[in-house]
């Protein structure tokens, strides 16, 4: 109990900003950071492939850094929801979606890799264990009771179950989806009986779990297409979900608000285009969206841009509004919230770094000056708040 409370010692911080105004980092908050040293970007070559890593990060009044990383194998391909910490903040598991060989034809494959870090303490980290989920492992999801973690396989449209139990990660079997469905993210409900998976075909499924193994219920809703990360509300009651819908001119980004108990769907205000990933604050007042927005198109295309976007959302049930947004580096991928909500950390993957915003719960977000240098490129981020 001594780690949960010191990495989680600034939980009801969040809570005050109504009444306290701006509040600094008092206390060190844990963030993991899943990095893909494979060639996965256009020019990358074998020559400068890195081992992917795990890196562990604290964040404190004095800024951001690195105590710790460990050789882990992640991938940066699919929603930046790969990796994740329990709820106590002892294990972090990660997800590899691509493996790398050398001698391939091609290179890089489908991966099915799920790894278990102990966190126990967060500057020596250790790895337990490496086990197998299905081809194109990625988004993952642990129950709020930390005893169950389920991880999205796109490639082989299933999703797969394990339990934590005495420190490692048990098999409990999977559960195929609808053809053309393409899993590639989850959450669990309050009751941990339950979860939510999106796919990035388009639809949400509801997914029951029990002792009996995983059932997909027959409700499910339309999203959008390109769904793209989930997040949920800390009561459980409503789940956020990035897609894109037809609009004049041709398709435009939003975020969708989905009704846990019905699956019914509200959608959010347009966004700049192609939402990576999503992040909620502590209290869930705020909703953090990281945009490509043509940072992931070659130069050559007229949509190319050298900056991406990250936009805050204010949040009310199922009613968003944009309040503030920011320029960022270029194909930015994972982001999470300081536990105060005044600054969020996001990665950006094409200039293998990891940056910080400040936001002062109103209408300004601006980038400060500290960046945090990476070797591979970052895929996803996780703490302990993020289930």
């Amino acid at each position: 109990m001594a780690q949960r409370r010191w990495i989680r010692s600034v939980v009801g911080i969040g809570l005050l900003i109504a009444t306290c105004g701006t509040m600094p980092v008092t206390a060190r908050q844990i963030l993991v950071s899943a990095e893909d040293g494979k060639p996965v970007r256009p020019g990358d070559t074998s020559a400068g492939v890195t081992p992917d890593l795990l890196r562990i990060l604290a964040l404190d009044s004095s800024g951001l850094r690195t105590l710790a990383t460990i050789a882990v194998p992640a991938s940066m391909t699919g929603p930046p929801e790969s990796v994740k910490l329990t709820p106590d903040g002892h294990y972090a598991i990660v997800s590899a979606s691509q493996a790398f060989d050398p001698d391939g034809a091609p290179p890089l494959s489908a991966g099915d890799a799920v790894s278990l870090v102990d966190l126990t303490t967060p500057a020596r980290p250790r790895l337990i264990e490496t086990v197998h989920a299905g081809a194109g492992a990625s988004g993952v999801a642990v129950a709020p009771d930390g005893k169950r973690v389920l991880v999205a396989n796109a490639r082989a449209n299933s999703v797969s179950a394990f339990a934590i139990i005495g420190g490692h990660l048990v098999a409990q079997g999977s559960v195929g989806f609808p053809a053309g469905s393409r899993p590639v993210s989850a959450r669990f409900l309050p009751d941990s009986a339950s979860a939510l998976v999106v796919g990035g075909g388009g639809r949400i499924f509801r997914l029951a779990i029990g002792g009996g193994g995983m059932v997909v219920a027959s409700d499910t809703a339309e999203v959008g297409s390109g769904a793209s990360g989930i997040a949920l509300s800390p009561d459980g009651r409503t789940a956020y979900v990035a897609a894109s819908r037809i609009a004049s001119g041709g398709s435009e980004t939003f975020v969708a608000a989905v009704d846990t108990a019905t699956l019914h769907v509200t959608p959010g205000p347009a966004l700049p285009p192609a939402a990576e990933g999503l992040a909620l604050s502590r209290s869930g007042r705020f909703l953090e969206v990281t945009l490509l927005d043509g940072t992931n198109l070659p130069p050559a295309d007229p949509k190319h841009q050298d900056a991406g976007t990250i936009v805050v959302l204010a949040v009310a049930g199922d009613t968003l509004q944009m309040v503030a947004q920011a320029r960022t580096g270029r194909l930015c991928q994972g982001a999470a919230w300081s536990d105060d909500e005044h600054q969020i950390i996001l990665q950006c993957a094409d200039d293998r770094r990891i940056e910080r915003y400040r936001f002062d719960g109103h209408a300004s977000l601006r980038r400060v000056d500290q960046v945090l240098t990476t070797t591979g490129r970052p895929g996803a981020l996780a703490t302990d708040a993020y289930r």
